[in-house]
C-alpha cells in the first residue's frame, strides 16, 4: 500500500524547543526536532498525514501533489493538512496552536496493506525465487537486522 503522506515544518512555542514526544501504536500526534538550530519540528499523525493511498505494485499520484514531492519543505503549500493537525494536537499539548506553519514536506510511504488500524510496519526478508530476494521495511531503526538476515539468506542460498 502506498500512501503519499505530509509532514510539516513547524516553529512551535519556546517550551517545546528541542524536545522530541513521538506516542507508538496509535493515533497520536507526535514531535520532532528538525534542523540545527532547535527551533523547528516536524509534526507526525498516522491519520492527518494520509493525503492519498492506493494499493498496487506501484504508487498512484495525483498531479498536485506529485510535484510536491521529495522536494524539502514546501512553503505554503496549496494542499496542506495543517489545519487538522493544529486541531489534533491541541488535545495533547498547551499552547500547540501557537504554532507557525514554516511548511510542509511530501513524500510516498510503503506499508502493509489493510494494516490501518495499527500501522504495523514490519520488516520482512524474503526469497521470491529466480536468484532473487525482498527486503521490506517501514522503519529506519530495523536496517541493521534486515542487512544480516538478508545476508544470511543469500549466503544459504543453494545455487
Amino acid at each position: 500500500q502506498f500512501e503519499v503522506v505530509e509532514k510539516p515544518v513547524v516553529k512551535l512555542p519556546l517550551k517545546y524547543q528541542n524536545k522530541s514526544i513521538v506516542i507508538m501504536d496509535g493515533p497520536f500526534m507526535c514531535l520532532d526536532p528538525y534542523g540545527n538550530n532547535g527551533q523547528y519540528h516536524v509534526l507526525g499523525n498516522v491519520v492527518h498525514a494520509i493525503h492519498e493511498t492506493n494499493i498496487g505494485k506501484k504508487p498512484i499520484i495525483s498531479k498536485k501533489l506529485k510535484s510536491y514531492l521529495n522536494r524539502g519543505i514546501i512553503k505554503n503549500p496549496e494542499i496542506t493538512k495543517i489545519n487538522k493537525f493544529i486541531k489534533h494536537g491541541n488535545e495533547y499539548f498547551k499552547d500547540f496552536d501557537k504554532l507557525k506553519h514554516i511548511g510542509s514536506m511530501f513524500t510516498v510511504r510503503t506499508v502493509l496493506k489493510g494494516r490501518e488500524y495499527d500501522d504495523a510496519r514490519p520488516t520482512l526478508v524474503r526469497f521470491e525465487g529466480n536468484k532473487i530476494f525482498s527486503l521490506f521495511s517501514g522503519k529506519i531503526d530495523t536496517c541493521v537486522d534486515a542487512a544480516n538476515e538478508l545476508i544470511e539468506k543469500i549466503k544459504n542460498y543453494k545455487y
